[in-house]
């Protein structure tokens, strides 16, 4: 068996709210918050295929202040 890795998302100290969704596929969705030394919040987030060793697709949005007190991965039926 193979074991698992650990993956880092955030070089930063200052990385909070994460939260996380996984689909039956086993993709998992990852959603956290930064706060960089100008007390900006960036809201990111990480698709995750199963068994990959980084992110697929990486984004991130910045807001002025503490925009960001919570994170929530929610998944909608389309």
């Amino acid at each position: 068996s193979q074991a698992s890795q650990a993956i880092v998302l955030s070089a930063t100290d200052n990385a909070s709210s994460p939260s996380v969704g996984v689909e039956a596929d086993g993709t998992g969705h990852i959603t956290w918050v930064e706060r960089d030394a100008d007390d900006v919040d960036s809201l990111h987030y990480c698709r995750l295929p199963r068994g990959a060793s980084a992110c697929e697709r990486l984004e991130g949005s910045a807001e002025r202040s503490s925009a960001y007190t919570s994170v929530e991965t929610v998944f909608h039926s389309i």
